[in-house]
């Protein structure tokens, strides 16, 4: 195989995968959220990263040419979105980190669907 074949193939592997994990860790992040309670991030910290990318985001929508309300509030709705996953992939490090994986065929089960479901949702961003 040549480099280009190669990275025709090992390229949405791997971010496939790397998505997939941090999907994975996403999931156990809500799953310790609303069904244990465990919240690891203070709330001010949420809001001040959500302010951080509400900054960001609302300049990024500004600059493709959105009209005044518009990019307030297409920045806001992103902020939220990445906000979300943001504290939702680090509450499930923290939960992994303190209890551990669970046993290998969830974890593996958990990171194959969460690749699957990366795989999908790139496929369909980079078709358009």
């Amino acid at each position: 195989m040549d480099k280009i074949e190669k990275s025709k193939i090992f390229y949405p592997l791997a971010v496939s995968l790397a998505l997939g994990f941090i999907l994975f860790l996403c999931g156990y992040g809500v799953y310790s959220a609303l069904f244990l309670g465990i919240f690891s991030v203070r709330h001010s910290v949420v809001f001040f990263v959500f302010a951080i990318i509400l900054v960001l985001a609302s300049k990024f929508v500004e600059s493709r040419g959105a009209e005044f309300p518009n990019y307030i509030l297409g920045g806001a709705i992103i902020s939220g979105v990445v906000t979300f996953i943001l504290v939702s992939v680090y509450n499930g490090a923290l939960w992994i980190v303190k209890n551990g994986f669970p046993n290998l065929d969830v974890t593996l089960f958990g990171i194959g669907f969460a690749t699957i479901i990366s795989f999908v949702l790139l496929s369909l961003i980079s078709s358009r």
